[in-house]
C-alpha cells in the first residue's frame, strides 16, 4: 500500500511540475502550494522512500530532477513573480538535502 500510494504521489508531482506552466497565472500559486504539500509528504521523505523499489527510487530521483529543471529555469528569468521564486527557494531546499549531487553543485556555486 505504502508503495502504490509513493507512486501516485510521485505521477501527481511530475503531471504538476510539468503543466503549471498551462494554468493559468492566477491558479498557479495554487499549483505551488500543492507541490509543497506533495514534497512534504511523509510517504515521499527520504527514510521512506529507503525502503523503495529500485524502480520507484528512481522515478523519485528523476521527478525530483525535473524539478530542480524547472527551477533553473525559472530562476534563469530576470522577472519571476514572487510566487516563483518561493517556490524555487523551496524546491532548491528540498534538493539540496535529498539529492546528493544537487548539494555538491549548489555549494560549490556559493562557496
Amino acid at each position: 500500500a505504502l508503495q502504490w500510494t509513493q507512486r501516485k504521489l510521485l505521477e501527481l508531482w511530475a503531471y504538476l511540475i510539468t503543466e503549471v506552466e498551462h494554468v493559468p497565472y492566477r491558479q498557479q500559486p495554487l499549483i505551488f502550494e500543492t507541490l509543497q504539500r506533495l514534497m512534504l509528504r511523509g510517504e515521499l521523505v527520504s527514510s521512506a522512500m529507503l525502503t523503495a523499489q529500485p524502480r520507484l527510487l528512481d522515478r523519485y530521483k528523476r521527478v525530483l530532477w525535473e524539478t530542480m529543471g524547472y527551477v533553473v529555469a525559472k530562476l534563469n528569468r530576470k522577472a519571476a513573480p514572487n510566487e516563483v521564486r518561493a517556490f524555487c527557494a523551496f524546491a532548491l531546499s528540498i534538493g539540496f538535502f535529498r539529492l546528493p549531487h544537487m548539494r555538491e553543485t549548489l555549494l560549490e556555486l556559493v562557496l
